[in-house]
Formats: structure tokens, sequence, C-alpha cells
């Protein structure tokens, strides 16, 4: 599935970490996604020169994981991790991120759905003379959809915090945001997991209203209200790390299908941008504005 397209298309799909503070940022991180069709064709992967160690299927979330655990291993430090609703839907990326001892605000989709309260989780007692004993773990728990919880919460009045989000080109950036405590369970495991469910609904400069669902793993007490909220929106500027690489320093300009040849194309776009990102930082005093196009 290529996003740029919107459809399954003949691409190449890659999973990206970056690193922003404030308004600066900069891609450190990338792997490449192998499909499973790849994966199972040897006289493809011997063509484009795929490792024998990089032949064998792997999720994104899992790519995503084992690229944190790298700039961990690397020293690097994280003070949380963001991602797009792929991640946060899928579990494991999540549970990776407590295991870790890091704070993960992975965002959702709207169909995500969400305990109010710790469901009972156990597997059925086998009821006699009816079918085989049960093996899977299931609940009675009545789960909700985030959009639907939202719905309830504005039919209720619920009191939305406004929160400042960052300065924008055209002013403060506000959203009003609420944070309820609720339980995830991926369906198959003895135990829920307890987690913060972010809602924040912004006006786009159009007058649309634009909202976001997130999960985040701190505990209740760990942070405020507004500062999850900002940990979401700071996916922002990993999307301006894309725009940037892609318009002025040439991310998406190759044409090469071989693995080394598109991982030395993407290190050569890091190592740009991190010029770039060096140049701001130098002369953010004088010019605060330079953009990646002004250098």
């Amino acid at each position: 599935y290529c996003g740029t397209k919107g459809k399954v298309e003949n691409c190449q799909v890659a999973v990206y970490g970056a690193y922003s503070t404030g308004k600066y940022y900069g891609l450190a991180d990338c792997s490449l996604f192998v499909p499973n069709i790849w994966v199972e064709n040897k006289k493809s992967c011997d063509k484009v020169g795929i490792p024998q160690e990089n032949r064998v299927y792997k999720s994104k979330p899992k790519l995503a994981l084992e690229m944190i655990k790298r700039q961990v291993a690397l020293g690097n430090k994280i003070d949380f991790v963001g991602g797009d609703g792929l991640y946060g839907n899928d579990y494991s990326l999540m549970d990776g991120l407590d295991e870790l001892g890091l704070t993960g605000v992975l965002d959702v989709h709207e169909d995500q759905y969400v305990f109010l309260k710790e469901p009972a989780i156990a597997i059925p007692d086998k009821q006699a003379g009816k079918g085989r004993t049960a093996t899977r773990y299931k609940t009675s728990a009545q789960a909700t959809e985030v959009r639907a919880l939202r719905k309830q919460l504005e039919e209720n009045n619920f009191n939305f915090e406004e929160i400042t989000i960052r300065q924008g080109t055209k002013g403060a950036v506000k959203s009003k945001v609420a944070l309820i405590n609720v339980f995830t369970w991926d369906g198959h495991s003895s135990n829920s997991k307890q987690r913060q469910l972010l809602i924040r609904i912004s006006t786009t400069d159009s007058g649309n209203q634009e909202i976001k669902y997130a999960l985040c793993n701190a505990n209740a007490e760990q942070y405020t209200i507004a500062q999850i909220a900002q940990m979401q929106a700071q996916r922002y500027f990993v999307e301006r790390s894309f725009q940037e690489c892609k318009t002025d320093i040439g991310m998406s300009e190759y044409q090469v299908r071989g693995w080394k040849a598109w991982h030395h194309h993407m290190a050569m776009c890091m190592m740009a941008q991190a010029y770039v990102l060096a140049e701001k930082k130098e002369h953010q005093q004088e010019m605060p504005l330079l953009s990646a196009y002004d250098i």
C-alpha cells in the first residue's frame, strides 16, 4: 500500500524515525519494509541484494520498535515516542515501550475500541456436552469506539480544556482537549492494559474540525493534560521532516531498485538534513526563520 498514491502500487515503503524538539527536527533512522511476497521469493531477493538476515518478514510496528531499541543502544536520549494510527492501533509497539520504560503517545484510528472499566478476562468454562473446551480468552465487558466516546462526552457537556499547543505562523495553535483513563485489550492475552486516551479537537485554517485520538502509557499523574497534548502535536514536526527531505533535499528523487543503493540514498539525505539542522541552530539568533530552502 502506497500512502502517497492511496492505493496498492509498485513502490518502496519504509519506516522512518525522526527526532524533534520544539521547532527543530530531522530524520535519524529508517528501515525498508520487506513484504512476505518478497521474503518468499529468493530470486527477487538475490537480484536486489537483500542480505540474508533481512529476508524475514517484520511488520512496520516491529521495525519501529527495533529502531527505537537501536537508538537507545546508541545512547540517544528519548523523552517520549510518537507515531500515527498504524502504530497506535498495533498493541505490540506500546507494549514494547512499556518494557523499555519509555513513554508513548501513539495516535489511534477513530474506530479503536477501549474499555472505560478494567474488563474481566478469562477462558470460559466448558459446558457439559457442548462443543470443545475453550482455549481463547474472552470478556463480557462492553468496549466503546473512541469516536463514540467523544460523542458521548460532547452530548453530556463534558468540559474540554483549551490548550495552547504551540506558536504557529498565524499565532497560537490551540485545541480543545480531553484526557480519559481507559483500558485496552489485544483480544488474545490474559490481561488488559491501562492507558490514557487523549481526544484533541482543533479548527483548521479553513474552518473545518480536525479530531485526533491518541493513547498514552504514562501514569495518570506523570504528565499534565497540556504536556500530553503537546507530545501528540509534536508529530507535526515529523511531517515537516518528510516535507523538507522530499522538497529541498531530494529524498524521493531516486531511481534505484537495489537494497544497498536505497539505503545509501536515504543515508545521504539524512546527512544533508543534519547539516541543514546544524545551520539552523548555529544561526537561530540572527536568522530565526532560516529554512532548508534558504540554505
